[in-house]
C-alpha cells in the first residue's frame, strides 16, 4: 500500500475572510441597498400618513353625511348665532354647552293624535378634554314641557381658530369648521349662482364643513378637506319642462312625472250601475301611467276601505315601471262594486279613505306620503270612523269625539261630523300634498245642509225677587192722654197711669195722636211699645236685600234694627233684589226670572243650529282645496285644457269620468318620455347608463329648439324622464342616444322597446357610427306618457 501522505501534492489552505476588492464591492452593494431601502421607507411612511389622513377624511365625511342632510331637510329655521341653545335655559344635566353653536336647526311635528313636538338640533363646536376641538350633535325634543336631550360627538380633531384667532365660547362663530350660506340654484354651475330669490327659498341652507384628516397636504393628501351639503325647505314650484334658463349645454332632465300618487275610489251604494264608468275611468288612469316612474296606490272605500290589488295589506304602492304591478292593478279593477247587498256596507266614509291613505293601521303617520291624492266620489260623506272603521279599528285621540248636539253619522244622509273628521286629516297634509277632487253624477251637483254651528248648549239658572229681610229706618210715636197741672198750665202728653193719677184738669183725645220723639221720651222711659198705656212707639221697616241683611245683622232679635220679613210678598210690588233660587216656582205671590248660561255643561237645551244650504261640489272643494272653489278644470268639449293646475273636476255626466281621470294622469305625466335599462329586458341594470335627448322635431317635421338634456339610470334611480311642452293634439319626434359608451364595456345591446301606456309604440333605430349601440326616434304626444326600455346583456 502506498503512503498517500508522502506522495500527495503540496496544497496551501486558504485564509478565512474577504479580499480587499471583495470588501470594496460588498460595501458598494450594501450602500446601494440601504439607500434604496431608506428611500422606500420614506415613501411608505409619507404615503402612510396621507393614507391615514384620507381614511380619516372619508370616515368624517361619512359621519357628517349621515346626520346633516336629514337634519337640514327637516329644518324649518336655521340659526347660526354662536350663543344659540337647543334647550334654552333649561337644559338637562347630560348636556354641556361650553362652546359655540355652529348651526341650530328647529322644526315641529304633529302626531296622529294631534300632539305637537318641537325638535331642535345644534351642531356645537367646543374644546375637548384632550386639548383638540370637536363637533357634537345635540338633539333636544319637547312636547309642551321640559327638554329631553342627547349628545353625540360627530367630528373630532377639528382645526382650531385660524391665524391666531381667539376662540371665545358663545361669542366666536366657528365658521372655519362649519359655514352656513344660501343654497345654489338647482342648475348652478359656479358659486355665484344662488337660488333665484327669497320667494323660492324657505330656510334652505348650504353647509360647507371643513375636515382635517391629519395628512401632509390638503385634498388628496388627507389634510384639510371641505364638503358641501345642501338641503332644507326649498319651496316647490312648477318648472316648465322646456325651461333651461341658466343651465349648461347638457343638463339632467327634471320631470314632473314621478313619485307616489294615491287614487281614492268611491264604490258606495249610490254609484250603482255607474260602476261600469268607474271601472273604465280607473283603467284609463292606470294605463296612462304605465311605464312611468310613478308609485301608485288605489284606495277603495265605502263604509270601510281596502287596497285595490292587495286586500291582505294596509297599504301598497305599485311600481308603474314594473309590468307585473301594472297587470295586477288592471286585473283588480273588475272587483270594484257600485252596490252592496248588506247595509251598512255601502255608505260613504271619507274619513276612512283618507285615514288609510295617510296613516298606518296603528294610527301613526305612514312611511310613504303621496305627492298627490286624487279623491273621487259621487256624493258627500255619510259615515265616519267613530261609527264604522276597518279592522284593526284604531281610533286616534285627535280629533276628539264631538259633543252634543252634533249628530252621529247614520249612513243615509250628509253628516257634518263625518266631513269635519275627514277634513281634519286633509288639513294635516294639504300644505305638502296636492289634492285633486273628482266629483261625478247627480249626487255631486245636489245640495246638503251645511252646519257651521250646531247650536250652543246652555243650562238655565233661576232667581227669585228678594224681599226676604227688613231694616228699621225709624219710629212713629203716638199718645192718647193729655194732662195739665192747673187751668193756666199747658197741656202735656201723659201715659195712662199719669192720666189716672192726675187730680187736676185732664182730658182724653179721641184716637192716637202723633207726637215727637222728645215728647215720647218724656212720658215713656224706659220705652214701652205696648198701646195699653195710651202711649206707643211703632218702628218703620224697609225691605232690604239678602246681602245687606247679612252685612248688618248682629243678633237673632230685632234689637239691632234688622229682621227677617214676615208676611207674603205682593206679586205687583217692585222687587228690591234678586237671589239665586233652586226651589219650586209655583207660588203666585213670588216673582222669578231665568238666565241662560253657555259653555258650562251639563246642558239642558241648545240654541237653533246655524245652517246653510250648500252644493255638494262646494263641500268636496272644501275638503280638497280648503276653500269653496279650488282651481276648476276647464272642459273645451273635447278635453280638459288646464290639467296641470286644476284640482276640482265637477262632472254632471258619468260619460266624462274617464276623460277626467285621463286628464289628471296626463297632468302628471302627459308629454313625457321615461327611459329604463334592463338586463335581458327583465331586471334593472345597476351600472349607470346615460341617455341624451339629441334632437326634437314637431308634428310638421320642424326642429324644436331645446337645450340638449340627459337622464341617467343606475342602481338607485332605475328610470329617467324627459318632459316636453307639447301643444294639445300635437306630438314631438324625439331622438334618444346612449352616451357613456366607453364605460359600457361589460355590456352589449339587445334591443329597444317602447310603449305609450300599455300599447306598443313603434320606434326608428338611429345608428351610432360603427358602434353596436344605437339610439331611437320615437313619437311622444301631448296626451301620452311614453316609456322606452333598452335591453342589454352582459358580455
Amino acid at each position: 500500500m502506498s503512503d498517500r501522505s508522502n506522495h500527495a501534492p503540496d496544497r496551501r489552505r486558504r485564509d478565512a475572510g474577504m479580499t480587499l476588492p471583495e470588501l470594496l464591492v460588498s460595501l458598494m452593494v450594501v450602500g446601494a441597498i440601504i439607500s434604496a431601502l431608506a428611500t422606500s421607507l420614506t415613501v411608505v411612511f409619507r404615503q402612510e400618513k396621507g393614507t391615514e389622513g384620507r381614511f380619516n377624511v372619508a370616515r368624517a365625511e361619512q359621519t357628517i353625511g349621515m346626520w346633516v342632510p336629514a337634519d337640514l331637510a327637516s329644518a324649518v329655521t336655521v340659526d347660526t348665532n354662536p350663543a344659540g341653545s337647543p334647550c334654552g335655559n333649561s337644559c338637562p344635566p347630560n348636556v354641556t354647552l361650553d362652546g359655540s353653536n355652529a348651526m341650530l336647526l328647529t322644526w315641529t311635528t304633529t302626531s296622529a293624535s294631534g300632539v305637537e313636538t318641537t325638535t331642535k338640533v345644534a351642531y356645537h363646536f367646543s374644546l375637548a378634554a384632550d386639548g383638540t376641538y370637536q363637533l357634537a350633535r345635540i338633539l333636544c325634543e319637547s312636547t309642551g314641557g321640559a327638554w329631553t336631550c342627547e349628545s353625540t360627538v360627530v367630528l373630532r380633531d377639528l382645526p382650531g381658530p385660524p391665524g391666531g384667532l381667539s376662540f371665545v365660547p358663545g361669542v366666536t362663530a366657528p365658521t372655519w369648521v362649519i359655514l352656513v350660506s344660501e343654497p345654489l340654484a338647482a342648475d348652478a354651475i359656479d358659486e355665484s349662482q344662488l337660488a333665484q330669490s327669497d320667494s323660492y327659498i324657505k330656510n334652505a341652507k348650504r353647509v360647507v364643513v371643513t375636515i382635517n384628516g391629519g395628512g401632509d397636504t390638503p385634498g388628496a393628501g388627507g389634510g384639510i378637506n371641505q364638503i358641501s351639503i345642501t338641503a332644507g325647505g326649498t319651496t316647490r314650484t312648477t318648472i316648465k319642462a322646456n325651461s333651461v334658463q341658466g343651465a349648461p349645454s347638457f343638463a339632467d332632465a327634471r320631470s314632473r312625472c314621478g313619485g307616489p300618487l294615491a287614487l281614492v275610489i268611491d264604490e258606495s251604494n249610490s254609484i250603482g250601475s255607474a260602476i261600469t264608468q268607474v271601472k273604465a275611468g280607473v283603467t284609463a288612469f292606470v294605463q296612462a301611467l304605465a311605464g312611468t316612474p310613478m308609485k301608485l296606490q288605489l284606495v277603495r272605500f265605502q263604509t270601510f276601505s281596502s287596497i285595490l290589488g292587495d286586500n291582505a295589506v294596509w297599504q301598497r304602492y305599485f311600481d308603474m315601471t314594473n309590468p307585473a304591478d301594472v297587470s295586477t292593478l288592471l286585473g283588480a279593477i273588475d272587483s270594484l262594486q257600485g252596490s252592496w247587498s248588506n247595509s251598512p256596507y255601502g255608505g260613504t266614509n271619507w274619513e276612512e279613505a283618507l285615514f288609510r291613505t295617510f296613516y298606518k293601521a296603528d294610527g301613526s303617520t305612514t312611511t310613504t306620503i303621496p305627492d298627490t291624492v286624487v279623491f273621487f266620489t259621487d256624493g258627500v260623506p255619510t259615515f265616519d270612523r267613530m261609527v264604522h272603521k276597518t279592522a284593526p279599528g284604531i281610533l286616534p285621540a285627535a280629533p276628539p269625539a264631538p259633543p252634543a248636539p252634533w249628530a252621529a253619522s247614520a249612513g243615509n244622509a250628509y253628516s257634518q261630523v263625518a266631513f269635519d273628521r275627514a277634513n281634519f286629516i286633509a288639513t294635516q297634509f294639504r300644505s305638502s300634498v296636492k289634492f285633486i277632487g273628482v266629483g261625478v253624477g247627480s249626487g255631486i251637483t245636489a245640495n246638503s245642509t251645511w252646519i257651521s254651528d250646531p247650536g250652543a248648549g246652555y243650562r238655565t239658572t233661576w232667581e227669585r225677587g228678594s224681599w226676604s229681610y227688613e231694616q228699621r229706618t225709624g219710629y212713629t210715636y203716638q199718645a192718647r192722654y193729655q194732662v195739665r197741672a192747673s187751668s193756666s198750665s199747658p197741656w202735656v202728653w201723659a201715659n195712662r197711669t199719669t192720666y189716672n193719677n192726675t187730680s187736676g184738669s185732664r182730658r182724653r183725645d179721641v184716637g192716637m195722636t202723633t207726637i215727637t220723639q222728645a215728647q215720647y221720651t218724656a212720658i215713656e222711659n224706659p220705652a214701652n211699645d205696648v198701646s195699653t198705656d195710651g202711649v206707643t212707639r211703632t218702628p218703620s221697616w224697609t225691605p232690604i236685600s239678602t246681602a245687606d241683611f247679612t252685612a248688618g245683622n248682629t243678633t237673632t232679635t230685632e234689637t239691632d234694627g234688622f229682621r227677617p220679613r214676615s208676611g207674603g210678598k205682593s206679586y205687583t210690588s217692585p222687587y228690591l233684589d234678586w237671589e239665586p233660587y233652586t226651589g219650586a216656582r209655583n207660588d203666585p205671590q213670588e216673582q222669578y226670572r231665568s238666565t241662560r248660561i253657555f259653555n258650562s255643561p251639563p246642558y239642558e237645551g241648545y240654541l237653533p243650529a246655524s245652517t246653510a244650504t250648500t252644493a255638494n261640489s262646494i263641500i268636496l272643494s272644501r275638503l280638497v282645496a280648503g276653500n269653496d272653489f279650488g282651481v276648476p278644470a276647464v272642459w273645451n268639449g273635447t278635453t280638459y285644457t288646464n290639467a296641470e293646475e286644476a284640482d276640482m273636476y265637477v262632472l254632471p255626466q258619468w260619460t266624462q269620468f274617464t276623460k277626467a281621470l285621463e286628464a289628471v294622469a296626463l297632468g302628471k305625466c302627459g308629454g313625457t318620455l321615461t327611459l329604463q335599462t334592463k338586463l335581458n329586458g327583465a331586471t334593472s341594470v345597476p351600472d349607470p347608463f346615460t341617455y341624451q335627448n339629441s334632437g326634437v322635431t314637431d308634428s310638421g317635421g320642424a326642429a324644436v329648439i331645446l337645450e340638449p338634456t340627459v337622464v341617467r339610470t343606475n342602481q338607485q334611480f332605475t328610470t329617467g324622464t324627459f318632459d316636453f311642452e307639447i301643444a294639445d293634439g300635437r306630438f314631438y319626434t324625439v331622438e334618444i342616444r346612449p352616451q357613456n359608451l366607453s364605460d359600457l364595456g361589460a355590456y352589449l345591446p339587445n334591443d329597444w322597446s317602447c310603449r305609450a301606456g300599455v300599447a306598443a309604440r313603434s320606434v326608428t333605430p338611429v345608428a351610432i357610427d360603427s358602434s353596436p349601440w344605437s339610439g331611437i326616434r320615437v313619437q311622444v304626444g301631448a296626451n301620452e306618457a311614453v316609456s322606452c326600455t333598452l335591453s342589454v346583456r352582459k358580455i
